[in-house]
């Protein structure tokens, strides 16, 4: 019976094929593959078979990475979109430059989308890319968790300086989801309660102000709707690669 089934499924491969010399030509070429590979394998001294297996098992899960969110991404309840990530905001800012029509709903006819992941935690070198657009997956801004205050403050000071720029939005990634950055907005508050400021001059300092930054985004939709502390969106940024803020420009 097993004989059976094999010539079965042989048969309807071959039907689905276009016919027994396709079904043939294919299987001659997997056996190629196959013999190759197994030269290099048994060839090959043990630091080659070792990077070689390395390869395949990385291949291997980026291949079930990649169907397991394809899968999510095509459930009907709650799709997951978590399968795209940034590249896929690059590409597609490549596909809207290559199609005239769409940049003439943009009113951006002859001028130029650029993408750049602009801050959050470095990529490998090897992961990073330029696209013909002109768009980049390296990253702009490097910070990372061990960061002074100081350095803090200098990247502050750079989104500030990149949302300000002419025909220029943030777009953040945080925690599953992607959302505009509306505004941002910088106060000193004076100290909490009496007994701290008595305290200080107690110690013989002054009462130091709390320097407050926030920016207005969304965790849910696309309307601005809660202001998220900068310590909270820099602790997000360098607790996972993939998140990022992206400065998209018309030039």
């Amino acid at each position: 019976m097993q004989k059976d089934a094999d010539c079965s499924a042989s048969e309807t491969l071959a039907s689905e094929s276009g016919g027994d010399g396709e079904l043939e030509a294919r299987e001659d070429e997997t056996k190629t593959t196959n013999t190759m590979f197994e030269i290099e394998f048994r060839t090959g001294d043990r630091s080659s078979r070792l990077r070689l297996k390395k390869q395949l098992q990385d291949s291997l899960c980026q291949y079930l990475h990649l169907i397991d969110g394809l899968a999510k991404l095509e459930r009907p309840a709650k799709p997951s979109t978590a399968i795209c990530g940034n590249e896929a905001i690059l590409r597609a800012i490549g596909a809207v430059n290559e199609s005239e029509s769409d940049m003439n709903r943009l009113g951006a006819t002859g001028r130029i989308l650029h993408a750049t992941l602009f801050m959050g935690k470095q990529v490998s070198s090897s992961a990073s890319s330029t696209t013909t657009s002109g768009s980049s997956n390296r990253v702009k801004w490097e910070i990372s968790p061990d960061d002074s205050e100081e350095r803090r403050t200098e990247a502050w000071v750079g989104l500030w300086r990149e949302f300000s720029r002419d025909s220029t939005v943030l777009m953040y990634h945080l925690k599953n989801h992607y959302a505009l950055v509306f505004a941002m907005r910088e106060w000193l508050e004076p100290p909490s309660s009496r007994a701290e400021q008595d305290q200080k001059e107690e110690e013989g300092s002054l009462p130091r102000n709390l320097r407050c930054r926030e920016i207005p985004t969304a965790r849910k939709g696309q309307r601005p709707s809660v202001w998220i502390a900068w310590d909270e969106v820099y602790k997000t940024l360098c607790s996972w690669h993939d998140y990022k803020i992206s400065s998209i420009s018309i030039e």
